[in-house]
């Protein structure tokens, strides 16, 4: 009957397509794709064992209680269901969803669009599979200031065969903001020409191909012994193979810092092009210049919704993770200097209020990217495989709305050297362009 009135020419609301499947739907289809896979990550991941074992107990029972054919029909290709719970999804579990200002009429109009114009298709010319799902995340794309949401295939893959960049400029204005930096590249890339192998202290390299090295080095700066910190990723693969090497890893250029930092009168830390990945080795740092715990935002807020609930593997945010107002600072004040740039996002924007509140600290280089308000990224499954990557938690910042917008640094230095204005500030040097900025030119932080 529904078909034979969307054929005839009337559309469907969104409220009434996000209706036509239940949280029940959405709960068993998530947890039939999610078992297998938690199963299996399970045992590299000796760190969280408890609670995995805790989940992986919760979802076959639930699983347990459910019939067969629901089952089978939580697993589908059918183009207008998986429509109505990529719908479903986003609205009962978004966590900007029913935060005031946040836009949503513009997503509504693409999905009942959607909807109609593939109901009027006979079936074998509808899309499916990754056609489908690159439909998916061009919505979200333009419609959904989140540059933490994603649509995959089955296989952790962005849908679009073009690659993201490429994708993003045909698809014309975007919501999704993921520019390149403009103000050098991150300084542990740079080992044998900025940095020489007699000053660095600890190296370690975060992939088996060698291109995510991260360090602590130290060399004398006008007479001022600088420690440097360097985290162009912070990747940890939870659940994955060389987890504890990984983990292990960073430890090891932890202690580095640990160690010598004492000693420094000045220290940099470069996360430009850092993408994201585990909080705790940003933290860790930060903690210790600050001598105090350090907030990763002001608040956070979850949606209290079934679809939203049954997806939180993990709380929100590690219990580990400070949530609330700046503590007094009570470390030992140094000249600090953290070089940003658009790539920086999610757990490495988090150094901006963690640090933004240390004595004298100067941010230097370019915007964050702003990909952080809605965090604790996990993926939720749709009928056809697909999975929809999406924050648990809505944060509160200092600086209000951050999203797609970023942190403004204190020195913008765009299309120079971020490394470089850090030594100059050091050296008291300065130039034309940072003098530039301190007569109200520049751009300062908000």
């Amino acid at each position: 009957m529904m078909q034979d009135l969307l054929k005839s020419g009337e559309h469907r609301s969104f409220d009434a397509i996000v209706e036509s499947v239940s949280a029940e739907q959405v709960q068993i289809c998530h947890f039939l794709q999610a078992l297998p896979k938690l199963k299996a990550e399970a045992g590299n991941d000796p760190m969280h064992q408890k609670i995995l074992q805790q989940k992986i107990k919760e979802m076959e029972t639930f699983l347990a209680g459910v019939p067969e054919e629901k089952k089978k029909a939580a697993m589908t290709d059918d183009t207008l269901t998986n429509i109505a719970y990529f719908a479903r999804v986003i609205a009962k579990i978004h966590p900007g969803w029913e935060q005031e200002g946040f836009e949503t009429d513009a997503f509504k109009r693409e999905i009942e669009t959607l909807y109609h114009e593939q109901a009027q298709l006979p079936k074998g010319q509808q899309l499916q599979g990754r056609h489908l799902l690159k439909e998916f995340f061009r919505i979200t794309a333009q419609t959904i200031q989140d540059n933490h949401l994603t649509v995959k295939t089955s296989d952790g893959k962005l849908p679009v065969e073009e690659g993201i960049k490429k994708a993003l400029e045909n698809w014309g204005p975007t919501k999704l903001q993921h520019p390149d930096g403009m103000v050098g590249q991150n300084i542990g890339y740079r080992i044998g020409e900025e940095i020489k192998p007699d000053e660095i202290l600890a190296l370690e390299y975060m992939d088996k191909e060698k291109k995510a090295p991260v360090l602590v080095a130290e060399r004398m700066v006008s007479g001022q012994k600088t420690g440097i910190i360097a985290f162009p990723s912070c990747m940890v693969h939870w659940g994955g193979k060389n987890q504890m090497q990984e983990v292990a890893a960073l430890r090891r250029v932890l202690d580095a810092f640990q160690q010598h930092q004492k000693d420094w009168k000045n220290v940099i830390i470069d996360v430009r092009q850092n993408h994201g990945g585990d909080g705790f080795p940003i933290r860790e740092v930060a903690e210790t210049l600050y001598g105090n715990r350090v907030p990763y935002c002001l608040k956070t807020q979850k949606r209290d919704t079934q679809e939203s609930q049954m997806r939180l593997l993990f709380d929100g945010e590690q219990e580990e993770d400070y949530i609330g107002p700046p503590l007094p600072f009570k470390g030992e004040k140094k000249g600090l200097y953290v070089l940003v740039d658009r790539e920086v996002a999610s757990s490495a924007e988090a150094i901006v209020p963690m640090l933004k509140h240390y004595p004298g600290v100067k941010f230097i280089g370019e915007n964050t990217c702003g990909c952080c308000q809605y965090g604790a990224l996990q993926p939720v499954s749709l009928p056809n495989g697909g999975r929809v990557n999406i924050g648990s938690v809505y944060r509160s910042y200092e600086d209000g709305m951050v999203e797609c917008v970023g942190h403004k640094p204190d020195i913008d230095c765009k299309g120079r050297d971020a490394f470089q204005e850090a030594i100059s500030q050091i050296g008291g040097k300065g130039s034309l362009f940072l003098h530039r900025c301190r007569d109200g030119i520049g751009v300062g932080r908000g």
